[in-house]
């Protein structure tokens, strides 16, 4: 996985929820949209009550490009 999107993942995990989608993406500014549409169509992100969280799926990719390095 390229370091961009781990980095993007991470991001993810360690906001817990405490992140919206348009805070994902301004943060991520200027491939903040890309990033989150392709996160989407992976099944690797969601939003419950506005807020980003982690799938299973996407905790899986995200530990299988850490144990990959």
């Amino acid at each position: 996985m390229e370091p961009m999107r781990l980095a993007a993942l991470e991001y993810v995990i360690k906001s817990n929820g405490g992140a919206t989608k348009e805070n994902f993406i301004e943060d991520h500014d200027p491939i903040g949209e890309q990033l989150w549409m392709y996160f989407c169509q992976k099944g690797w992100v969601h939003t419950l009550s506005g807020r980003v969280f982690i799938t299973d799926i996407g905790k899986q990719a995200f530990d299988a490009a850490n144990t990959a390095k």
